[in-house]
């Protein structure tokens, strides 16, 4: 009796070893596909060059410039009424019709020639403050968008297949993108804020080609992320890529 409760203990010793090794080996295959999986996701982590993020003086990330860049085209995109234009009083024309539309804040401005922004003394003023207007040119020819003396955009604005000419450009804290499909070519400065004003942020994205202030020698005062004589109370952000 004694020698059959002793093998039943031993048999139900064994039993319990066997569950506990099975259990262990179980933990430790489990642990390593934990590593597994994190040495797959380190593997699979993009590249730098595909998360270039610029930091602030906070230390927190502040620009996605990949993020940008995809923003530009899809900016440009736009599905709001779209109004021919070939003269000066018909570009009149047809920035007081966008900014008598209440039901649209989106509008495109096609440009089927050379047109010259409306102008008063010393100012040229484009755009209508609360849409976001797109220009572009009518076929594959690249129409001169033309900005005489000081350039004030009053509106966000996204150049499209057009070549934008002028003096100087105050894009005063409006939200404007100069796509790669088009050009840019001032005799002086670019500006992402206002003339003599104050502006909450300012927005620039020059992705066109050209030139700016070309008879500059030193290389200063061509593009400048903030204000003349003014402040940004915000952010100020300006991206060039094109040529």
């Amino acid at each position: 009796m004694k020698k059959r409760l002793l093998a039943c203990l031993m048999s139900v010793s064994m039993v319990f070893t066997l569950m506990y090794g099975s259990a262990v080996a179980a933990e430790g295959g489990g642990q390593e596909k934990i590593e597994e999986a994190q040495e797959k996701q380190e593997v699979s982590t993009p590249s730098d060059a595909d998360q270039i993020v610029a930091t602030g003086s906070n230390g927190k990330p502040a620009v996605n410039f990949a993020a940008a860049k995809t923003e530009i085209s899809t900016y440009a995109e736009n599905s709001g009424e779209v109004y021919e234009v070939g003269t000066t009083d018909e570009l009149a024309e047809a920035l007081n019709q966008i900014a008598a539309d209440s039901g649209n804040t989106e509008a495109v401005i096609e440009l089927t020639s050379d047109v010259t922004v409306p102008h008063t003394s010393e100012d040229t003023e484009f755009g209508v403050d609360g849409k976001h207007i797109t220009v572009s040119s009518e076929g594959d020819t690249k129409h001169k968008l033309n900005f005489l003396n000081r350039g004030i955009l009053t509106g966000e604005c996204t150049f499209d297949n057009v070549n934008v000419t002028g003096y100087e450009l105050y894009c005063n804290g409006y939200r404007t993108i100069f796509t790669e499909n088009g050009q840019i070519h001032l005799s002086e400065t670019l500006y992402g804020g206002g003339y003599k004003t104050t502006v909450n942020s300012t927005y620039v994205v020059i992705a066109a080609s050209g030139y700016i202030n070309p008879s500059s020698s030193s290389g200063l005062h061509d593009v400048i992320g903030g204000s003349y004589q003014g402040s940004v109370e915000g952010d100020t952000y300006l991206e060039i890529t094109g040529d």
